[in-house]
């Protein structure tokens, strides 16, 4: 059995009563019994004898073996064509983040644009024009496929409603020719009206808000540019809503400073959210990790017990709720690879007010060395080649148990922290591998207390399209 057990293919671990073993190549996760977690710990270590001859530990021999059997390791040769297909696999594009407007309300104190002389120099809002042609780029350059994306973004996007409107309606001229457009908008909810609000639902355009927390942690982070709260606004728009929940998302920027996960989760499920981002805040150009090495336990533990909260108070966790949680258990069960961290460079790009392409909003620079291409002279397919070899395989990733649950980590954290959108992030690297054994403890859980459908059943929702290309 030994000589099965290799460090690359393997990862053992526990939490409170519960032992995981996770086939990596296979990404398959084994629920195992103490005995079992014991002699695998022993095997890993470099002992070829447990010494334990009761019958206990005769199961659990026999238990692991039927699970070592199971597994497909690849080797390096394989590794290298898994690697290849990747790199030459034809680009197709089938979405576009519009930035239709680089200009916003809030002052957010963590916010990537507030880095000095970020995009002085650029124009703030998109024109008609360019978000016109770039619905046609978009078509011309993917003309097979039938159903495209559109991402609107900012900035503050509803600054430019009346664009957002007009894009709509010119990507629906094209249903006569069988295109489809779904549509998605990230907002930080001060302009949600409910005229707004009725216009996004009645087109189908999935919402993703952007509200921190507690009202106190929430103004602090979040005020108005001449530094008024944002807090009541935003509420009075959501409240408004009816079933607020089965139409927004809301996505929480989690601080170093602002740890209590429960108090959070729990202030977006009183204001009617259902699907909740907790994300951890980036790092500005030129900054510490915002999660100092001290803080980490103790995130870590508060995690914990958000996920135990939501075991004994949502039965429905497994379809909707902590995103984190429902990507990382549906992704545990239904054996997904993810070869990136997400869409931005591989199948979608973002457009800027000035007409140029950039993998995503997060890698726009003054100088440019970011830049994918231009609405005029088109994509520059020697800078996407370059992007698309940032994969698993092309990082330090490539050693790592969690890389096909993880995809290799935020490129946009990458670049702001080290400027360089292959550096992986201690912290981060940390705090996704705990969410990941945090998803396989939840998942196991809501399993015994057959909680779980029985298919596997997608992530429900309108609100898929939002968490598949932010990587959420």
């Amino acid at each position: 059995m030994e000589k099965m057990l290799n460090l690359n293919d393997i990862h053992l671990f526990s939490i409170r009563d519960e032992h995981f073993l996770l086939d990596v190549e296979g990404n398959k996760i084994f629920s195992i019994s103490p005995e079992a977690y014991e002699i695998a710990l022993s095997l890993m270590s470099g002992n070829k004898s447990t010494n334990k001859l009761s019958l206990r530990y005769i199961r659990a021999e026999r238990e692991l073996r039927k699970i070592f059997d199971s597994f497909e390791p690849l080797n390096s040769e394989e590794i290298e064509h898994r690697s290849k297909l990747l790199e030459e696999k034809p680009y197709k594009l089938n979405g576009l983040w519009l930035g239709l407007a680089h200009a916003c309300n809030l002052g957010c104190s963590y916010c990537f644009a507030n880095t000095p002389n970020y995009l002085q120099n650029h124009r703030p809002f998109m024109s008609e024009e360019t978000a016109k042609r770039a619905i046609d780029f978009l078509i011309n350059q993917s003309p097979d496929i039938e159903e495209y994306d559109i991402i609107f973004f900012g900035g503050e996007p509803l600054l430019k409603f009346d664009l957002l409107q007009k894009v709509v309606d010119y990507a629906s001229s094209f249903l006569i020719n069988g295109k489809k457009f779904e549509y998605s908008i990230t907002t930080n909810g001060t302009l949600l009206t409910p005229d707004v609000f009725s216009y996004l639902v009645k087109n189908q355009v999935s919402i993703m808000v952007s509200i921190d927390g507690t009202k106190e942690m929430h103004n602090k982070n979040r005020p108005y540019k001449n530094g008024r709260p944002s807090w009541d606004d935003i509420v009075k728009n959501i409240s408004s809503i009816q079933d607020v929940g089965n139409w927004i998302m809301a996505r929480v920027t989690i601080t170093s400073t602002d740890i209590p996960l429960i108090e959070i989760y729990k202030t977006m499920r009183c204001l009617g959210f259902i699907d909740i981002a907790l994300v951890e805040v980036c790092p500005n150009s030129g900054e510490m990790p915002v999660f100092p090495s001290e803080i980490i336990p103790i995130w870590k533990e508060q995690y914990l017990e958000l996920a135990e909260h939501i075991i004994e108070t949502e039965p429905d966790a497994y379809e909707r709720g902590l995103k984190c949680l429902t990507v990382n258990m549906q992704a545990l069960r239904e054996r997904r690879r993810s070869f990136y961290c997400c869409s931005t460079g591989i199948t979608s790009l973002y457009l800027t007010p000035d007409e140029e392409f950039y993998p995503c909003m997060r890698l726009i620079t003054e100088k440019g060395e970011n830049r994918m291409g231009d609405l005029k002279s088109g994509i520059d397919m020697m800078k996407v080649s370059h992007f698309i070899q940032n994969h698993i395989f092309n990082k330090r990733c490539k050693e790592c148990w969690a890389r096909y649950l993880c995809g290799g980590g935020c490129y946009g954290d990458s670049f702001a922290y080290a400027k360089d959108i292959r550096a992986t992030i201690d912290t981060y690297c940390i705090m996704t591998k705990h969410k990941i054994h945090v998803a396989a403890y939840v998942l196991k859980k809501l399993k015994d207390r057959k909680l779980i459908p029985k298919n596997n059943t997608k992530i429900s929702g309108i609100l898929t399209k939002i968490r598949r290309f932010a990587g959420l």
